[in-house]
């Protein structure tokens, strides 16, 4: 990050900038639009987004629906304010009703009749929990992926009331959502992760639909038993007989729901805009490139939408291969991705997916990353629509190498004599 911002290219621009230039509108308005842009859309009925909210009455329950300091997550610095969900709710609804039900990780269910009684009375119940950093920081390992204390147990007597069930699910670390996903009485699931000083007003735009959610699932949510099918004494990522393989590349398990999953308001179909050459000789990509970051070719799509609400669309490009390298081979690996901003109903817009060398490469056993002749097929979005398909040609070449140790170099240190 300090290369790309120049800091060691002499006077750096950023050297200027004074107090005048911290929290501004700009900066606000930045810490907003991020927070509504990441959040993801799970499950949705078609309660969401939620219509004439001023004339609901609308209950909040979970203890992230008031949270402030929780909102920046782990690491953060002095924020000049920090809206949740609840106030950024009353700033906007008159009949707002928010009871606590639960905290985050507790076997306490004193609370729990409050917020049935409050929720019974409401005509929509938004609940807001997760994890936080009581369960997820520095210094702590999980024990578990699924929904710490009677969470589950208040979101199920809530879905028995016959009113909306909204289930936001914050934190960074996955949770298994596999009861959430099968219960039809929760109308819907929204994952926020940790938004920032403006998460509450980005969590309650987006659900009553002054934002449309675009947002993609940034991990793989694993089901709970995958806590018990891999140790924390083998951090392979490859599967083997003792494990199912970690991450999206190699996971060999059924997912509750995959890397890069993420729902819309609207519908939308995508076409290729633009061909790739059926052939790339390895030999010229290596000489034209300056380093593995340097682009080969790039796909264009063309992303419409089909259906009635304007939204955002975040194009995610898959690369996978059968025979380039040696095997086993990864599921698939994100090789683009590129966000089409403000696509009115029925408006057509395009994307460009460029490749980089590094992106279509995979690392040998020395670590060392290299392009290997084969033929790959690049797969648009998490139900992997086919895009296009190339064959790398010539001989595997190596285009970044791990750092070794210098073998005329001394590693021992000098000792100053005891006196």
């Amino acid at each position: 990050m300090a290369c790309s911002l120049g800091y060691f290219d002499g006077q750096s621009q950023y050297d200027s900038l004074g107090w005048h230039d911290v929290s501004t509108s700009d900066a606000q308005q930045l810490a907003y639009t991020s927070a509504a842009a990441g959040i993801s859309l799970l499950k949705n009925n078609g309660t969401l987004p939620i219509q004439d909210a001023g004339s609901k009455k609308i209950a909040f329950v979970g203890s992230w629906a008031n949270a402030t300091t929780q909102m920046q997550g782990i690491y953060q610095g002095r924020a000049p304010y920090l809206k949740s969900p609840l106030e950024a709710a009353q700033a906007n609804f008159n009949a707002v009703n928010y009871a606590l039900g639960t905290k985050i990780n507790t076997a306490d269910t004193s609370s729990l009749s409050d917020a049935i009684n409050i929720a019974s009375k409401s005509d929509i119940i938004i609940f807001c929990g997760g994890i936080d950093t009581s369960i997820e920081a520095e210094g702590f390992d999980r024990s578990s992926i699924t929904w710490p204390g009677n969470q589950l147990d208040l979101i199920s007597s809530l879905s028995k009331l016959g009113k909306p069930l909204v289930v936001v699910q914050f934190g960074g670390g996955q949770i298994d959502d596999s009861a959430l996903l099968s219960n039809p009485n929760v109308s819907n699931l929204v994952w926020a992760g940790y938004p920032g000083q403006n998460g509450g007003y980005a969590v309650v735009d987006t659900l009553f639909g002054k934002f449309s959610p675009a947002g993609r699932l940034p991990v793989t949510q694993y089901p709970a038993m995958y806590n018990s099918q891999v140790s924390i004494f083998d951090p392979n990522v490859r599967p083997s007989s003792k494990s199912p393989g970690r991450t999206y590349k190699w996971y060999t398990g059924k997912p509750v729901l995959p890397f890069g999953y993420g729902l819309h308001y609207t519908n939308f179909s995508i076409s290729t805009a633009s061909t790739l050459k059926s052939t790339y000789d390895i030999a010229s990509l290596v000489a034209a490139a300056k380093n593995d970051a340097s682009t080969f070719d790039t796909l264009t799509v063309a992303v419409k939408n089909t259906g009635k609400v304007t939204s955002d669309y975040v194009a995610l490009m898959f690369v996978s291969t059968k025979d380039g390298g040696p095997s086993p081979y990864p599921n698939k690996s994100l090789v683009s991705y590129a966000r089409a901003k403000i696509i009115a109903a029925g408006q057509t817009k395009s994307v460009d997916l460029a490749m980089g060398l590094g992106s279509i490469a995979r690392a040998n056993s020395d670590g060392d990353l290299v392009l290997y002749p084969g033929h790959y097929n690049l797969t648009l979005d998490t139900f992997r629509q086919p895009m296009a398909s190339f064959e790398l040609t010539g001989q595997a070449k190596v285009i970044d190498e791990l750092p070794r140790r210098a073998s005329n170099y001394s590693y021992t240190v000098t000792m100053h004599p005891q006196s």
